[in-house]
Order: structure tokens, then C-alpha cells, then sequence
């Protein structure tokens, strides 16, 4: 077992695993290093349902503190609209308890029993905040990401994670072993059992250990993106809106004071200016870009080599569909406090299991990633000429998901660090028509008949007690949490 550890960064990932990290192994001692001249990527960040387990991770995590201090709001789910080419939506949201009104009638989140959800997605547009309501039954939220940035860097510092600015210049190795041994910065010399390499792209520590890119660029399109802020004018919504454009799609997280935007988009068809034209027509006024990020989808064929754990950016990049980027932080933030444990340099079974499951999570997330982008679209040069080679997943099941509901045991050989499973693929490939959702219906109805019943029976009672009970807007909700908070800290 070690007793010190350097985590090289200071965005998201390496402060998300510095947390996580701590709570797990206390007796650590962990230094962060962070370079404030280098800038965080993205204008506004959405998290998956995984992020719960940074909530369970962090016992005495405060949810009104985390809304207050990083301007969150509540992430329901994700609205694509037009990705058939057809000017229509549908919805893949939050999985559990979610309650929102349907078209039809009241409607309870999507399940493989509700047959409503499944064959036609219930609108998230008019989910409404019941009085009393808990808070705590949505994991999900959007970030402004500098403030989430600021008060991650509040929770080390309380947790007794030590924090420096300074920039590295050099890495040391043992020339026997290869270990890394020391990091020489501007202003000192860093020496540490055990190295975390969050660097982002640069991924300058694990590189320095025989670190291999493998790119997936054959399996997804885009390899560029603009970012920048607009304003609001409008209530909050409660979803990441995603829309597709021209030669890609374009993303929108609201936040509490502003909306962060981006473009995301294979320029092949067009560059970042004519990207920022097309989603100025789209929305209707000028934008100032403040991010332009080139990027290629892949990851690394190890993730922990020797002595160093690359995670987050530095492990791998997808792209901002689907938000996964903070979930698989969290995974791997976890994943290595279990392996750590355990974990010496003669010992190498640990970052075997790290690796293989960091592989599995990726490859999930590119498998439900390139699913989107299985479209009817063919309205553009992008849409109908892109090369896209299928995963292997979706090589096996995408044929049978035209007639079947997917199934968990699908998913079972991946192991705990997946993302994304049967309900969230359900949603996409019901939304994008890939399903035939007349068979559909009448296997549903033939097999799950007396299960549908029943449980449409129980939900038609539960959402009668709501009657009688107030609903309050996004905005206000969020303004009764974080007041709460205020009133509690003072």
C-alpha cells in the first residue's frame, strides 16, 4: 500500500480524483498539482446519473452548497431534436422515478415495462417540481464548469488535499525501473510513490511511461468543436438540448445565469468559421467563440502503466454527446481507490483489472455514442457521405434491436463500470425509428401484458396525490435550495 500520491492537473477529472481518492484511502497523503495558465475546456458541463456515486462517494456533500457555488440547475434528461432530418425531438432521460406530463396524460419514466415510454418517449418539457419535492431523486445536473472548477478546489482543501500552483518541466525516471520518481516544476521538485496523470491532452506523464493512443476516429465522425456562452431568454429548461446541424450538432446546457453552447463537427465539410455562421443563423444573433478545440475520439490502450493512472482527458475522449466526460472520472476516480489498495510495484494485478475495465467503459460509450448517429438524415454532404465503421457491439445487436427490446444480459459481461445500458439504448434507437415499434408493441403487449397493467394502475394512483399539490418553476426551485443553504451557512 502506498502513502503518497501526485495528481499532475487541476480541471474536472484530477479534482474529481483527488476527492475520491481521499475518501477512500484517508490515511493518503495526496498533492494536487494545477498550472493556472493553462485554461479548463468547455463554457458549461452536464453529468450523467453517475454522478450519484460522487454524492455517495462525498458522505456529507451539501446539495444546496454544490447549487449554490456552481450555478447548477437540474438535468432531467436530453433533448435531440431533428436528427432524422424531420424537425422532431425525442427525449433520452434520467432513469428512475422521473414524473412528467406526456401528451397523452400523465406518463412515469422510461422502463422496459411502461409501454408508452417505449414505443413513443414521453416529453420532458413539461416536467414540473411538486411541492413537497425531494432533491435528492435527480443525480443529474449542468455545471457552470469554472465555478464547479472553484468549488471542487474548496472540497480538497477541506478534505486536506494539498493543492500548488506551479508547472512542470521535466519528469525524472528511475533508469532502471522507469518508474517515475520526480516532477521538476518552476518552483520545486515533486517526488511521490504513485503519479495521477489528469493533464488533459497533453497527457505528459503517462506518455513519459509508454503510453499508446488508440484512435476510434474509423467509428465516430466528429473531430472539432466551437464553444461559447449566450444568454438567457427564457426560463431554465431542464435538459441538454441537442440539435443536429448541418455537419454535425450543436449542444445547449443551461446553467443558472447563462446558457453554454458548442458546436461539435467533422470538418472535413466545414471549418470553425463557417460552423460559427450556421449556428449563428440557428439561433438567430451573433456569437463570440471562446473555445476552438480539435480533438480525435480514442483512448489509450493502458490507462495505468508502471507507476502513473492516466484518467479523465488524458485517458480518453470521446465527444461531448451524451455528457460522459464527468461520469467517466468518476469510474475511473473509483476504480483506482479500489486498485490502489492493493497495489505495489511488484504487484501490477491492480492496474491489469484498471485497464480492462477502463476498456470496457470506453468502448460502451462509443458503442451508444455512434448509435446517434445511425440517422435517416441525409439532407447535407455531412450526413449523407460521413464514414462511419460499427463497433462490434453494434455490428451484433443492431439488426436484432430493429425488432427487440435490448436486454440487459447484453450488457452484463462489460462488468459495474459501464455507463450506459438497455434503458438508455432503448430511448435512442426508439427516437431515431431504428426499432420497428409496431413489433414492439406486440411482443410488450403479448409478454409484459399483466406487468403493464398493473404498474399503469399503481402510477395512475400515485399521480393522484399530486392533484391537489403545487408546482413550481426550475428557477424557483433552484432558488429555494440555495437560499436554504445561505441561511444554513450564515
Amino acid at each position: 500500500m502506498i502513502d503518497n500520491a501526485i495528481i499532475l492537473g487541476g480541471g474536472t477529472a484530477g479534482l474529481i480524483t483527488a476527492i475520491i481518492l481521499k475518501k477512500k484511502i484517508p490515511h493518503l497523503n495526496i498533492t494536487l498539482i494545477k498550472s493556472d495558465s493553462i485554461g479548463i475546456i468547455g463554457v458549461g458541463e452536464g453529468s450523467t446519473e453517475i454522478f450519484k456515486h460522487f454524492q455517495e462517494t462525498i458522505a456529507g456533500l451539501d446539495l444546496g452548497e454544490l447549487i449554490e457555488e456552481t450555478a447548477a440547475t437540474y438535468k432531467v434528461g436530453i433533448k435531440f431534436t431533428n436528427w432524422n432530418g424531420d424537425g422532431k425531438h425525442y427525449f433520452h432521460s434520467v432513469i428512475g422515478n422521473i414524473h412528467h406530463l406526456a401528451s397523452d396524460g400523465y406518463n412515469i419514466g422510461v422502463a422496459t415495462q411502461y409501454l408508452d415510454d417505449i414505443v413513443d418517449p414521453g416529453s420532458l418539457d413539461t416536467f414540473r417540481f411538486y411541492e413537497p419535492y425531494k432533491p435528492g431523486s435527480v443525480h443529474q445536473f449542468h455545471f457552470d464548469t469554472f465555478k464547479l472548477n472553484q468549488y471542487l478546489q474548496k472540497v480538497c482543501l477541506r478534505e486536506d488535499i494539498k493543492i500548488v500552483e506551479d508547472t512542470i518541466s521535466d519528469i525524472i525516471q528511475d533508469t532502471d525501473t522507469g518508474l517515475i520518481k520526480t516532477l521538476v516544476g518552476e518552483k520545486a521538485n515533486y517526488q511521490s510513490e504513485f503519479f495521477v496523470d489528469c493533464s488533459g491532452f497533453k497527457r505528459m506523464l503517462i506518455n513519459k511511461v509508454g503510453g499508446r493512443w488508440k484512435s476510434n476516429r474509423d467509428q465516430l465522425p466528429m473531430n472539432h468543436a466551437i464553444a461559447f456562452p449566450t444568454e438567457y431568454q427564457e426560463d431554465i429548461p431542464l435538459y441538454t438540448e441537442s440539435t443536429a446541424l448541418s455537419s454535425g450538432w450543436m449542444w445547449r446546457i443551461p446553467t443558472q445565469e447563462r446558457f453554454g453552447n458548442g458546436y461539435v463537427f467533422d470538418d472535413n465539410f466545414i471549418n470553425a468559421e463557417q460552423a460559427q455562421l450556421e449556428a449563428e443563423k440557428h439561433l438567430g444573433f451573433k456569437v463570440n467563440v471562446a473555445k476552438d478545440i480539435k480533438f480525435e475520439a480514442g483512448a489509450l490502450q493502458d490507462s495505468w502503466i508502471k507507476n502513473v493512472a492516466a484518467v479523465g482527458l488524458s485517458s480518453s475522449f470521446i465527444e461531448p454527446l451524451e455528457a460522459s466526460s464527468i461520469g467517466s472520472s468518476i469510474f475511473q476516480g473509483i476504480l483506482l481507490a479500489e486498485s490502489l489498495v492493493n497495489w505495489n510495484h511488484d504487484n501490477q494485478t491492480p492496474s491489469i483489472r484498471f485497464n480492462h475495465c477502463t476498456s470496457l467503459m470506453v468502448e460502451n460509450i462509443i458503442d451508444f455514442v455512434q448509435l446517434h448517429y445511425i440517422t435517416k438524415r441525409r439532407d447535407s454532404e455531412f450526413w449523407k457521405n460521413y464514414s462511419m465503421k460499427l463497433t462490434p457491439f453494434n455490428q451484433v445487436y443492431l439488426d436484432s434491436f430493429k425488432n427487440n427490446f435490448p436486454h440487459r444480459m447484453q450488457f452484463e459481461g462489460s462488468g459495474a463500470f459501464v455507463m450506459f445500458r438497455e434503458i438508455n439504448f432503448a430511448q435512442v434507437i426508439a427516437g431515431l425509428e431504428i426499432i420497428d415499434k409496431q413489433s414492439l408493441t406486440n411482443h410488450i403487449t403479448k409478454y409484459y401484458k399483466k406487468d403493464y397493467q398493473k404498474q399503469q394502475d399503481v402510477f395512475k394512483e400515485y399521480m393522484r396525490s399530486f392533484k391537489q399539490k403545487k408546482s413550481i418553476t426550475h428557477r424557483d426551485f433552484l432558488g429555494l435550495i440555495s437560499n436554504a443553504y445561505v441561511h444554513n451557512d450564515q
